[in-house]
């Protein structure tokens, strides 16, 4: 998770934003508020971004050109494992109650804060 302050992006002019269509019960769509940017030039996914949430935002990985700490695997959360493919892995060493099947109740901002990655404070969880 990223501050949406401290956000610099090289090459702004290869930016898109896509917004994925949801079906609503009455069988009409409407745009989800949750963006996802990516560079139109070479197709990376890049970060997204949810004006609900407009302090933060959640970077891919690759894209981050700053030192992060590692997370030691005892801390590491994986979700979403119901719907994972075979040849991803969970590392040895993850704790069953580190590991779920859809999104974990813990928002992401408190996990950061738990594990005392946070910066800065004053972001909402």
């Amino acid at each position: 998770m990223g501050v949406t302050s401290s956000l610099e992006v090289t090459g702004k002019e290869y930016l898109h934003t896509y917004r994925a269509a949801l079906e609503n019960p009455d069988g009409t769509t409407k745009l989800s508020q949750h963006e996802r940017k990516f560079c139109s030039h070479c197709a990376s996914y890049m970060y997204a971004w949810d004006e609900r949430w407009a302090d933060s935002f959640y970077p891919f990985y690759s894209c981050i050109d700053t030192s992060l700490p590692v997370i030691p695997t005892a801390q590491q959360n994986h979700m979403m494992l119901e719907s994972k493919t075979d040849f991803i892995l969970v590392p040895p060493g993850v704790s069953m109650e580190n590991m779920f099947e859809r999104f974990p109740s813990r928002s992401i901002a408190k996990w950061h804060r738990d594990h005392g990655y946070f910066v800065p404070d004053e972001i909402p969880s």
